[in-house]
C-alpha cells in the first residue's frame, strides 16, 4: 500500500497536480514501530516530502477501538501480519 501511495505522490508531482493532500499510514505493530523506526521507514517512501504522508503508531487498545470503527481487521499470525486493506 505504501509503495502505491508513493507512486501516486510521484506521478502527481510529475504531472504538476495539486499536492494539498496527505495520506496516513498507521502501524499495527506498536511494539516494533517506535518513532525512530517510523521516521526511517517514512523517509524511504516519501523522501524529503514530509508534508504529504504521515506514519503513525498507537497503543494496542487504541488500534482495537479505531479498527472496529472503520472495519479494519488485522492479526499477527506466527510473526506475520494479516490484514484487509482500507484505503480512503
Amino acid at each position: 500500500m505504501n509503495r502505491n501511495l508513493a507512486a501516486h505522490e510521484s506521478s502527481s508531482a510529475a504531472a504538476d497536480a495539486p499536492l494539498n493532500w496527505q495520506f496516513l499510514s498507521i502501524s499495527f505493530d506498536p511494539e516494533f514501530d517506535k518513532p525512530g523506526v517510523l521516521t526511517r521507514y517514512a523517509f524511504s517512501y516519501r523522501g524529503e516530502l514530509s508534508d504529504t504522508g504521515l506514519f503513525a503508531s498507537a497503543p494496542t487498545n487504541v488500534l482495537s477501538s479505531l479498527s472496529s470503527q472503520v472495519d479494519f481487521r488485522f492479526a499477527n499470525e506466527q510473526g506475520s501480519f494479516q490484514h484487509n486493506l482500507r484505503p480512503w
